[in-house]
């Protein structure tokens, strides 16, 4: 994996998950003052946009390492970070597609389907992410030290 992709991906992580935390902080626990208010706060649509606009730079990251980290390291079995690595590649499918989803489904029933399985797919997705990303990174460090 070059400088480049590790870079991109970890900013891509970034992006979407600060937008995701913010508008999922904006839309579940801000009560607008105003009774007859669209939004919860005047920055939720910004938020939205920006967290749609964040999906696609993380989905081309993740592409990119595809062949270069996830298959190369199937194919020689490492067993580092293993257990995050299978838990990230098997659910940012579902947090992709459901992000998708969320955009072109007109049923109230969908709606919340797909938003519930985002949402938790996301959590847990980033948790893995995360996981993956740092324990390689923490375990060098404690060999060094």
């Amino acid at each position: 994996m070059t400088p480049a992709q590790k870079n991109g991906f970890r900013l891509g992580f970034l992006f979407t998950l600060a937008t995701g935390l913010s508008l999922g902080f904006v839309t579940f626990f801000v009560r607008p003052s105003d009774p007859f208010a669209v939004v919860n706060h005047p920055l939720q649509p910004w938020l939205r946009h920006m967290h749609i606009l964040a999906g696609p730079i993380l989905i081309f990251m993740v592409g990119w390492l595809w062949q270069d980290h996830v298959l190369a390291h199937i194919r020689r079995r490492v067993r580092t970070a293993r257990i995050s690595g299978w838990i990230s590649a098997l659910l940012f499918p579902v947090m992709a597609a459901t992000g998708y989803l969320l955009q072109v489904t007109m049923d109230e029933t969908w709606q919340t389907i797909w938003r519930w399985t985002h949402i938790s797919s996301a959590i847990l997705w980033s948790l893995a992410a995360a996981t993956h990303i740092l324990r390689p990174l923490l375990q060098r460090r404690k060999r060094r030290g």
